[in-house]
């Protein structure tokens, strides 16, 4: 199976597991997965490009019609390098923590999903202004990588 208990080995030159180990996927390499993509879009794409992944044709217009916001284009580059820098760091250490430390690298990655889920389902921005194909995606993401991150840190509060 892909979702197994992270490995014991030390090595964390690499984001897959070493050879000997069985192939896995914990919590924080699901989260690099599940939001690599946004980190990267954010990042490189040109602003033109994100608002037309992201944003609603309504939006889109009045932003071009006002002008660029430079603070949100900034912003944007910001989110996907920093964020990126963080997945990576997580999954590498969510294959290399053991005990108390991989319960709270579990519970950051819990925590960070539902706030994520949460600003996705209720902020107002959220709301009116992204395509709601992009928002209910990152929705489900979010849900997803709570349950997954929560349902591992209950089974391992329960050894």
């Amino acid at each position: 199976t892909i979702f197994a208990p992270p490995s014991t080995h030390s090595s964390t030159h690499s984001l897959l597991p070493p050879p000997e180990t069985p192939t896995m996927i914990t919590p924080a390499t699901a989260n690099a997965i599940a939001n690599g993509g946004n980190f990267v879009a954010c990042a490189v794409l040109p602003r033109d490009v994100t608002m037309k992944i992201y944003h609603n044709a309504d939006y889109t217009a009045a932003e071009k019609k006002s002008g660029m916001n430079k603070e949100a284009d900034v912003a944007w580059r910001m989110m996907g390098i920093v964020g990126g820098a963080g997945a990576i760091g997580l999954s590498i250490a969510g294959r290399t923590a053991k005990g108390d430390d991989l319960k709270m690298i579990n519970a950051a990655v819990c925590a960070s999903s539902c706030a994520g889920a949460g600003i996705f389902l209720t902020n107002d921005f959220m709301k009116n202004d992204i395509k709601p194909e992009m928002r209910y995606l990152n929705l489900g993401v979010n849900l997803g990588l709570a349950a997954f991150a929560g349902h591992e840190l209950i089974k391992s509060m329960q050894k």
